[in-house]
């Protein structure tokens, strides 16, 4: 899998898809800040790890 060029939601989508696959090897999952306007999301990198925290809010700014 790679997400190299996705944004903070399409990245969001394939390391679900990833974890749901449970993919053992290394995959080259991006980190979603390549862009200066990328939504602000609850993915969180710790270890070289990707991350879900629930008590942190999508910022989408649908307005």
């Amino acid at each position: 899998m790679t997400s190299a060029l996705e944004s903070n939601i399409g990245l969001n989508a394939i390391t679900q898809l990833t974890s749901f696959l449970q993919v053992k090897m290394p995959q080259g999952l991006g980190t979603g800040q390549l862009y200066h306007n990328n939504f602000s999301s609850p993915l969180t990198i710790r270890k070289g790890s990707i991350h879900y925290k629930n008590e942190l809010p999508w910022e989408i700014g649908l307005e």
